[in-house]
């Protein structure tokens, strides 16, 4: 209704010549105090387009039920290809035969100029097989580490700073971390534990 309105106002503006700088100005703050109100009681207008969103979501909903049953028949390993477990099994052979992980400070870097595999390649690898990060994988044979050396009774000649060092970590609150969250329990009672076992 407002609209059919608009026209004839333009016409009477023309024909009294009113259409000066102060008109428009006055005519500029209008319309922007209506866009205003209109925004602020009427928030939906913003999102554009309104559609019927509950026949869109139930066929979202179907979309995702078929590819969740499509993943859980899925193997584990799919996507994972013959030459990536390769290249993830001669990884493993690199770090335990040059005892890379003893390294303070050892990066995916270092060992992608050992290996020459991008390191963007060893990451993804590390990922999609182990299910973890570089760090969080090499910790885990870190920690290995660590429990041979507590097994062969280094244990009771150093201290657990020295052995922290040793194994590769940087400090012993990062070798506790990693000892918990792979046995979940800290160093000091897993010492403990073996001390009572010989006793």
């Amino acid at each position: 209704m407002i609209l059919l309105l608009v026209p004839a106002v333009f016409n009477l503006v023309v024909k009294l010549q009113v259409y000066t700088v102060y008109f428009i100005t006055v005519t500029l703050a209008m319309v922007l105090i209506l866009i205003s109100l209109s925004l602020f009681f009427y928030p939906s207008l913003l999102y554009g387009y309104i559609w019927d969103y509950k026949g869109e979501l139930e066929k979202i909903k179907i979309v995702n039920d078929t590819i969740d049953s499509n993943k859980k028949r899925d193997d584990v390993t799919e996507g994972i290809q013959e030459d990536e477990i390769k290249i993830y099994q001669n990884l493993e052979k690199h770090i335990l035969s040059n005892k890379s992980f003893q390294q303070i400070g050892f990066t995916i870097h270092m060992l992608a100029q050992e290996t020459d595999i991008p390191a963007y390649k060893i990451s993804t690898i590390i990922n999609g097989i182990a299910k973890t990060n570089f760090n969080s994988w090499l910790n885990i044979y870190r920690v290995n580490f660590f429990i041979q050396l507590i097994e062969s009774g280094e244990g009771e000649k150093y201290t657990l700073d020295s052995l922290s060092q040793q194994c590769g970590f940087s400090s012993r609150t990062t070798l506790i971390n990693s000892f918990k969250k792979q046995t979940g329990n800290t160093p000091g009672n897993y010492l403990r534990s073996l001390k009572s076992q010989k006793s």
